[in-house]
């Protein structure tokens, strides 16, 4: 089994902090879930997976308290667009 040293399980702990406090966090509850699921539905056959499906359903959750959605994923970017929400891709 590969494991990763002291030093960078530290620094990967650091990096997650951090983000925590600079990104939104979403909570999941039924209603999330729901929303996955029925995305799933829509999009399953075009390549969208569970956990891309809670994060689209996040993301669509918050539109109109966001104003621009961030992806570093070609086919979630296309789910985004779909639901009409405002994207870049990185």
């Amino acid at each position: 089994m590969n494991e990763i040293t002291a030093q960078d399980a530290t620094f990967l702990l650091h990096a997650f902090d951090e983000d925590c406090a600079t990104y939104t966090l979403v909570p999941m509850d039924d209603s999330l879930l729901n929303l996955s699921r029925q995305l799933l539905d829509k999009y399953g056959h075009r390549g969208l997976r569970s956990l891309d499906a809670i994060q689209l359903a996040s993301a669509i959750g918050l539109k109109h308290d966001v104003q621009l959605f961030k992806t570093a994923d070609d086919l979630l970017n296309t789910f985004f667009i779909a639901e009409a929400l405002p994207v870049s891709i990185e």
